[in-house]
């Protein structure tokens, strides 16, 4: 395949280069003309191990060269976006160089009459995506072009690794998985790693989370350092160790959307350990944060329950967790409060709770903060869902019960729990 490369900054660079390698005929353009010279030189404009060596190789083979005018792209079947999106001074989001490059390509006379690929590999939010997308699909021609939201987790200093052996190739489109599959083993020579078609929006902000989640382990990471080096002790050792658990720790444990996290341990021990680092006179704003957003996510539950207008809402599931009649710190307990406070009629099931056989802390709870909780307990699923406007699935469980209860047609399922798509027909699921 003819395949062109805007931008040949660290992305762009390494892109152009493997795929040439690959086999392909690539063609960078930049507009900065000392890029351009030095890849037509054989060198790397970006330091990267291994990467002028490629190069030099591909220039050599004459399946890569570099040009300044993006008029040489006329040919290609593949264009890849790669170029930058900086910030500004305020840290606003400058999108204005993607815009550009995309104008430029709408104004290209294309010499093929067959369909194009144009593969965005630069970082943007989706409203960037969407007015791309919308710009080439009104192209009039002969031939279609089709916008491909083409994330890169590439690092400085391993990119030639990560480009090889990505864990994940991700494509965000309106093709269907079939075009998709079929564009990724064109392009790519040996795929082993899985390859995900999904939509633009969702392919966007999966690099966002990614880059966010990595800052946040980084910035984890230090604060808990912090802390025990704080003691003398071994702040490697102690990551290490966490990280030794891939069943709960380094894993897609508790990384799913939903309901807010309760429980004994987790509250309590997040909140002696910033007892501890205040009392060491260390500052730990991300450990801080996570029982605000905690405490945030049961008021946006609450702000999405009311939403619906309710004059009565079903909560299957009490305790804070499913399998279990532990309420101590449930969000349920602290939403079902909220909701009576708006006079919301409330109904929970929860199977594994018995009233009358609760003790010790569990009791507590009841008589501090719920007294009127047996009332509201629901003899079976049946009865709790029965003529309520909107049903919060709070454990998963119930999800097979409701597939074959009779639901009423206007009622709402709110999912906290992260529902199989298409699972159970109603008038709207939401988060």
């Amino acid at each position: 395949m003819k395949v062109c490369v805007l931008g040949l900054g660290y992305v762009g660079s390494v892109t152009a280069a493997l795929l040439a390698k690959s086999g392909h005929l690539v063609i960078g353009i930049d507009i900065d003309s000392h890029k351009v010279d030095m890849i037509n030189n054989g060198v790397s404009p970006v330091s990267e191990p291994q990467l002028d060596e490629i190069i030099k190789s591909a220039i050599s083979s004459g399946n890569l060269s570099a040009s300044s005018q993006i008029s040489d792209c006329s040919d290609v079947d593949l264009i890849f976006i790669c170029v930058g999106t900086p910030l500004d001074a305020d840290a606003t989001p400058d999108f204005s160089q993607i815009k550009s490059v995309l104008l430029e390509i709408s104004n290209i006379k294309f010499s093929k009459n067959e369909n194009i690929c144009i593969l965005n590999r630069s970082t943007c939010l989706p409203e960037v995506h969407n007015y791309a997308y919308d710009l080439f699909s009104d192209f009039s021609s002969d031939y279609k072009i089709d916008y491909i939201v083409h994330p890169e987790f590439l690092r400085e200093g391993s990119a030639i690794n990560d480009f090889i052996h990505p864990s994940v190739y991700i494509f965000g489109s309106q093709l269907s998985n079939t075009e998709i599959e079929s564009l990724a083993n064109k392009i790519y020579i040996n795929i082993e790693s899985p390859i995900i078609a999904t939509t633009i929006s969702n392919a966007a902000l999966t690099k966002y989370a990614s880059n966010a989640f990595h800052a946040l382990k980084v910035s984890f990471a230090n604060e808990i350092g912090a802390i025990v080096k704080s003691i003398d002790g071994n702040a490697i050792d102690v990551m290490n160790m966490l990280c030794r658990d891939d069943v709960l720790n380094i894993s897609e444990a508790y990384l799913k959307p939903g309901l807010p996290y309760g429980g004994s341990c987790l509250p309590k021990d997040l909140s002696t350990l910033l007892y501890f680092s205040k009392s060491q006179d260390i500052d730990s704003p991300v450990l801080e944060a996570i029982s605000k957003s905690n405490n945030g996510q049961i008021e946006n539950l609450k702000t999405l329950i009311l939403s619906n207008k309710p004059k009565s809402v079903a909560i299957l599931g009490v305790a804070f967790k499913s399998d279990t009649d532990d309420i101590r710190n449930s969000p349920i307990i602290t939403l079902t409060n909220l909701l009576i406070l708006q006079d919301i009629d409330v109904k929970l099931w929860d199977e594994n709770l018995n009233i009358g056989s609760l003790i010790g802390s569990n009791l507590n709870v009841i008589n501090q903060y719920i007294p009127d909780l047996s009332k509201m307990i629901s003899e079976s699923l049946k009865d709790a869902i029965e003529d309520v406007d909107v049903i919060l699935i709070a454990h998963g469980k119930y999800i097979r019960q409701l597939e074959s209860a009779d639901l009423n047609e206007n009622v709402t399922i709110i999912d906290g729990v992260g529902l199989p798509t298409g699972s159970i027909q109603s008038n709207g699921i939401f988060w």
